[in-house]
C-alpha cells in the first residue's frame, strides 16, 4: 500500500511539474498510414510512411512547432493521359500515442501537362490543412498539423514518374489545462506521499 501511494504521488508530481513548465510532450505512434485508394482511376499514387515515425518524440511550449519527415509519396506512371488530370483523393492518417488519437488530413493529387504535345509533365498534391485538433481529455488546449504541398515537374518529354517527401509540422496552439478530476487525484497523491514520508520520519 505504501508503494502505491508513493508511486501515485511521484506520477502526479511529474505531471504537475510538466504543466507548470507550460510544455506538452508529443509521441508519435506506429499506426500512421496514407490512403491512396482514391487515385486508382486517375493518376495512380503510392505512399511509404517514414519507418522511424514511431521513434519521434518532442516537447512543445505554446506557439512552438516541430517538423519531421512523415512519408514519401509519388507515382510510377510514365505518361499523363486525359483521365490523369482529374483530381484523386489522398488521405494522410497520423497516429499519436500522446495524445492518444489518429488524425486524418485529406488532400487532392492531380497530373498535369503543358504544350500541344504535352512536352512538360508532372503532378501535384495539395492538402486541406492546417487541421486543428483539440485535446480530448483536457479542458482546453489544441494543436495544429500541416503537411507540405508538393508539385513535381520532370521537364521536357519526361513523364510524371517521380516521388517527393512530405513533412509534417506540429504546432502547439494553446497549452492543455488539466481537468479538475486530475488535480484532485494529484492532491490525493501528494497526501499519500506526505503520509508515507511522515511515517518514515517517525521511525
Amino acid at each position: 500500500m505504501k508503494k502505491f501511494f508513493v508511486f501515485l504521488g511521484v506520477l502526479f508530481l511529474i505531471f504537475s511539474v510538466e504543466g507548470v513548465a507550460g510544455a506538452f510532450s508529443f509521441d508519435m505512434g506506429p499506426d500512421s498510414y496514407v490512403d491512396v485508394s482514391g487515385t486508382q482511376n486517375v493518376l495512380t499514387m503510392y505512399a511509404n510512411v517514414n519507418p522511424l515515425l514511431d521513434n519521434i518524440m518532442f516537447d512543445l511550449e505554446e506557439g512552438q512547432s516541430s517538423k519531421f519527415l512523415f512519408a514519401t509519396i509519388g507515382t510510377t506512371e510514365s505518361w499523363v493521359n486525359d483521365d490523369d488530370t482529374t483530381p484523386g483523393k489522398v488521405t494522410a492518417n497520423l497516429d499519436f500515442e500522446i495524445p492518444d488519437l489518429l488524425q486524418g488530413i485529406n488532400g487532392d493529387s492531380v497530373g498535369f501537362f503543358s504544350g500541344l504535345l504535352r512536352y512538360n509533365q508532372g503532378w501535384s498534391l495539395t492538402w486541406d490543412d492546417p487541421v486543428f485538433v483539440d485535446f480530448g481529455y483536457m479542458n482546453s488546449g489544441r494543436f495544429s498539423i500541416e503537411l507540405t504541398d508538393l508539385k513535381e515537374s520532370n521537364g521536357w518529354w519526361k513523364g510524371p514518374k517521380s516521388s517527393a517527401k512530405v513533412f509534417a509540422t506540429i504546432t502547439l496552439e494553446s497549452e492543455p489545462v488539466p481537468e479538475p478530476a486530475t488535480m484532485v487525484l494529484f492532491g490525493l497523491g501528494l497526501v499519500g506521499l506526505a503520509g508515507v514520508t511522515r511515517k518514515k520520519l517517525r521511525k
